[in-house]
């Protein structure tokens, strides 16, 4: 290709589902070329824990706070950094005031995103949100759920954003193809379709 510019569609769509409330919150930035060519695009995911108080102000939080920092700080960091860093703070605020604030009560979140930068695919994860890649025929999850093993288990993190006062984000790398797919859901969407459906839908 003559033209290097990094070509992007997006799009999202949530539903509140049997819950009282969505927790879901989700953000995609894509900024001016030159921002762009320095840190790349954005897409983010959190998916508030459900049955706490907050969960939904904890996943607008993580994911507004992120693509507010991602761009705002230095790209000489690197990504992995970049990510930790940002994460680290969201974390520390989440965790502090879900322990201070009675309406804020052990509020937490799971986060995923993806960063396109280059040729590159930046995978960032905490929880059980997850990040498929649809490249030709092909599904793959890029992404491991930090869940308990075990059946009856399976729904109980033990990793997310504001869980505990440190947090650890799983981090990878991806080197994309032109025409690659990638889906950000929360467990509603990949605990309720068989993954053979999300390959058709995309």
């Amino acid at each position: 290709m003559n033209d290097p510019t990094l070509k992007v569609q997006s799009g999202a769509a949530s539903l509140q589902g049997r819950r009282s409330a969505n927790e879901d919150y989700a953000g995609f930035a894509q900024p001016r070329a030159r921002d762009a060519a320095m840190h790349g695009v954005v897409a983010a995911l959190a998916d508030g824990v459900g049955g706490m108080r907050g969960g939904r102000v904890a996943a607008e939080l993580s994911v507004r706070s992120f693509l507010e920092a991602y761009y705002s700080l230095p790209e000489t960091y690197g990504v992995e950094q970049l990510a930790a860093r940002i994460l680290t703070s969201v974390n520390n605020w989440i965790y502090a005031v879900g322990r201070r604030d009675p309406d804020l009560e052990g509020m937490s979140t799971t986060f995923s995103a993806l960063i396109l930068r280059g040729r590159q695919a930046h995978v960032i994860h905490i929880g059980d949100s997850r990040i498929y890649r649809l490249r030709g025929e092909h599904l793959e999850k890029l992404t491991e759920d930090h869940t308990l093993p075990g059946p009856d288990m399976s729904h109980i993190l033990y990793r997310a954003i504001g869980i505990e006062n440190s947090v650890r984000a799983d981090y990878a790398t991806h080197l994309l193809e032109v025409h690659d797919r990638f889906l950000l859901c929360s467990d509603g969407v990949h605990g309720s379709l068989r993954e053979s459906v999300i390959l058709a839908i995309l």
